[in-house]
């Protein structure tokens, strides 16, 4: 995988991928803010049946803890027939927002997922009818002030089955909506914010490790 394995990380349902510029403490800073909202916004919301509402409260975290906003990624809905055509869904989604290095960064990191037989697991059932997923591709690159772009391309997808005619053999289809937005994250700006992040991780963390103990599900306030 190349350059693209040595910078990418799949976290909870986020494919992030940082380019070489971006430095270890920078890229701590965001796989935790990022796990921090994804853990907070899954509380508030069900991933799968509140998706909008879940993508809507998963970018707002980051707003609220240092990240600036620098755009918006157009809603859209786009249908494909094999999920070797994802790394262009997420291309083209990314690139609409004027970011083509981080389209390009993008697709090509989830190329090299998709290929990966360390995840493949996580993706061998996505074509299976009925099947729902939602996940996020989190592209991030040093931009020319400084400050680290942070794309969140959110995809929420579902596989459904067409019928042309009673003799034609049916066809599946993935529906994937797409929504996210474009971010900046500046050290600075997410000083005041760090203890905050990483303590509540550690006690989303306690309390998980608590509920395997006790045998029963964990259930924090958000």
């Amino acid at each position: 995988m190349g350059e693209a394995r040595a910078n990418t990380v799949l976290t909870g349902q986020s494919l992030v991928t940082f380019s070489s510029e971006v430095s270890d403490q920078e890229r701590n800073d965001i796989l935790d803010c990022l796990n921090y909202t994804e853990t907070r916004a899954g509380r508030k919301f069900d991933r799968q049946h509140a998706w909008k509402k879940w993508i809507e409260r998963y970018q707002a975290g980051l707003f609220n803890n240092g990240f600036k906003l620098g755009g918006v990624l157009e809603s859209n809905v786009i249908r494909i027939q094999h999920r070797r055509e994802l790394p262009e869904v997420v291309r083209s989604s990314i690139q609409a927002t004027g970011s083509p290095q981080l389209g390009a960064q993008g697709r090509s990191a989830l190329e090299a997922m998709l290929h990966s037989s360390e995840v493949q697991s996580f993706f061998e059932d996505w074509f299976s009818t009925g099947r729902a997923e939602a996940f996020q591709v989190v592209p991030c690159r040093r931009a020319s002030d400084g400050h680290i772009e942070v794309m969140v391309c959110g995809l929420n997808m579902l596989v459904e089955t067409a019928v042309d005619g009673w003799l034609s053999a049916p066809r599946l289809t993935m529906v994937i909506h797409v929504d996210g937005g474009s971010y900046l994250y500046d050290k600075k700006a997410f000083e005041p914010y760090r203890e905050k992040v990483l303590g509540t991780l550690e006690r989303y963390s306690r309390l998980y490790f608590d509920a395997l103990k006790s045998g029963k599900p964990a259930a924090p306030s958000a």
